[in-house]
């Protein structure tokens, strides 16, 4: 099986971008993403399949975290309930929010042959730590 990376960076997206903490009086409740909404969401014109296989693996490299899962002890998924993306998911959304990033890294991905989610994200840090040092250069020549 493999694994849809422009799905699994946009269902990423899609939970940074949605899951949410509402008052309620004197506490506070998650407005949490479930399969339905990414299925159904027009951003994520992605097939059913790739959404679920990619909601799972994010779970799988600690990106998001869930609050319920149905069924438990099957690998698929027919409910879930995302609850929070971890510190680790805002970081690879992060260093792949400019468009720029995201087709170097995978770019390079296909040139190396190595569509795992530890070399991507490895691969879009380091595209994203070399776009900072070239602003800063850029900014620093403009002051001179």
């Amino acid at each position: 099986m493999q694994i849809n990376i422009d799905c699994f960076k946009d269902v990423l997206q899609f939970c940074v971008d949605n899951i949410d903490y509402e008052e309620d009086g004197d506490s506070w409740n998650t407005k949490y993403v479930n399969l339905i909404m990414l299925y159904e969401s027009p951003k994520l014109n992605y097939d059913k399949k790739d959404i679920m296989r990619s909601v799972l693996k994010l779970i799988e490299c600690g990106f998001i975290k869930i609050s319920s899962k149905f069924p438990d002890n099957k690998p698929y998924l027919e409910r879930c309930s995302i609850e929070d993306v971890t510190f680790r998911g805002y970081q690879f959304i992060e260093s792949v929010r400019e468009p720029s990033v995201w087709e170097k890294t995978k770019t390079i991905a296909t040139k190396v042959g190595n569509h795992t989610l530890y070399f991507l994200e490895s691969v879009a840090h380091d595209l994203a730590v070399e776009a900072g040092k070239e602003a800063v250069a850029i900014a620093m020549c403009k002051n001179m």
